[in-house]
């Protein structure tokens, strides 16, 4: 049975952090358990496409899908959500 896990990320806190916390509520293990999020995205490049500019304005709403730890990751604004792949 697939399971869809919506996260919304704290205003405190790192996108990168909110996918890995995503992908452990997903999971049910723990983060240190989880492929680190670098082997498959850039943390860094992921926090600057939904940061503010460096104006401080907001950016534009958006998405990006990727794969991460057998799961499909989608980050919208500041929300993640998490479905694990088809077997």
């Amino acid at each position: 049975m697939r399971h869809r896990t919506k996260y919304r990320r704290r205003p405190d806190e790192t996108l990168a952090n909110a996918v890995i916390v995503a992908l452990v509520e997903a999971t049910g293990t723990s983060a240190t358990e989880i492929t680190p999020l670098y082997e498959t995205v850039d943390p860094d490049a992921l926090e600057e496409l939904f940061g503010s500019r460096f104006s401080g304005s907001e950016r534009p709403r958006g998405h990006v899908s990727f794969r991460h730890h057998d799961h499909c990751v989608k980050v919208e604004g500041d929300q993640v959500i998490v479905t694990p792949l088809a077997d």
